[in-house]
């Protein structure tokens, strides 16, 4: 019951509404890569992605 609770704020249709919430770090996303020009993997960023917004989601900072 308690893991139910704690995930289905990530459900709510508002959360997806408003994606101003969300464009610092899409604007931000881009920076992460390497300007060299190198193949790179991009699962680690994603990952650092996904996490700052969730995070920012969480502890309600932007």
């Amino acid at each position: 019951m308690f893991s139910r609770a704690l995930i289905k704020p990530f459900f709510v249709r508002d959360v997806y509404h408003d994606t101003d919430r969300i464009k610092p770090f899409a604007d931000s996303f881009p920076n992460l890569f390497p300007g060299d020009g190198e193949t790179f993997g991009v699962q680690p960023f994603l990952q650092r992605w996904f996490l700052d917004i969730n995070s920012g989601f969480i502890f309600g900072n932007p």
